[in-house]
Order: C-alpha cells, then sequence, then structure tokens
C-alpha cells in the first residue's frame, strides 16, 4: 500500500467552488481571512452519509443523511493514476475536505433554519460532495448562531402580477 501512496499526487486548495454557480468556499488554512470587509465563506452546510449503528460491532449498516455544519480548514485533491492491482483502470480523482465539525446544533425553536452552537469538534475527513452550501453566522451572546440559508430562510423573489398596478 506504501508503494501506492507514492504514485499519488496530492494538490492541497484554498479556494473550492461548488458546480453550477455555487458558493466559493475558502479553506481556513490556506487563505488570509485577517481582511474586515470579508464575510467569513469557511462555514457551511454539509451531509455527510453516517451508520447510525456505528457503535455496536455486529449491528448491520444503517447509513442515512446527517444534516451538520463545519468549518473547512483543508480540501485536498488526491490523482490516483491507473492501478491494475485495484481494479482502477482509468486516473480517478478523489477530492476530500478537511472540516471542523459544529458541536451539538440546536435549532432554534422558531423552527426556522437557525441554529446555535457553542463548541467545535475535532477535524474530521469527508467526501468534497458532502459539502452543500455556505453558512453564515454570527456571535450571540456566548455561542454562535448559524443561519442556514437554503432552507426556509432562503431569501423570497418579488413577481410582479400582470393584474398588478404597480
Amino acid at each position: 500500500m506504501k508503494q501506492l501512496l507514492l504514485t499519488f499526487t496530492i494538490e492541497s486548495w484554498g479556494r473550492p467552488r461548488r458546480l453550477e454557480g455555487g458558493d466559493t468556499m475558502l479553506a481556513s488554512e490556506l487563505v488570509n481571512l485577517d481582511s474586515d470587509d470579508r464575510r467569513d465563506a469557511t462555514f457551511f452546510r454539509y451531509e455527510p452519509l453516517v451508520d447510525e449503528r456505528g457503535r455496536s460491532l455486529h449491528a448491520p449498516t444503517q447509513l442515512r443523511l446527517k444534516l451538520q455544519f463545519g468549518r473547512l480548514t483543508h480540501v485536498f485533491l488526491l490523482k490516483v493514476p491507473p492501478t491494475p492491482a485495484l481494479n482502477i483502470n482509468q486516473p480517478t480523482f478523489i477530492a476530500l475536505a478537511v472540516i471542523e465539525e459544529c458541536k451539538k446544533p440546536v435549532q432554534h425553536s422558531s423552527g426556522l433554519d437557525i441554529y446555535f452552537y457553542s463548541k467545535m469538534k475535532s477535524a474530521e475527513v469527508v467526501d468534497i460532495t458532502t459539502v452543500k452550501a455556505l453558512v453564515g453566522r454570527v456571535c450571540w451572546g456566548n455561542q454562535w448562531a448559524i443561519f442556514d440559508r437554503n432552507g426556509a430562510l432562503i431569501q423570497a423573489l418579488f413577481t410582479e402580477d400582470e393584474d398588478s398596478d404597480i
């Protein structure tokens, strides 16, 4: 396996962008975030598959999507050359995100997509395709409020009615 890993090429990215006109995210450990007039584009919503029975050694795997929030610290692109021993017949690309997860975010009692947290968990590595969208956040007392603008808080659009006098 060590010999195989030596054939990989690994790139580190600081500003990945979601496809189809998505947000540009910033990797907090690779991009200068000191500017006063910049919003924090390092926090986002992601939805990994989590094994609900992961703590039980003998239970069958039961995967479900879990809504999580976290801070992007690194993005790595692994370029894997054709490797017949692993049944990889053409160059393959694997994009991984290193994320510090928000610990136990609690949804606001209004039911809107506002979540509160006060601590971060240690970093985890996930497939970058689990990353869904940037979120806003503000300090609220001794905790942080996350505003997920991709659900119920999505901006409403005004459409002019044909019979309108406006």
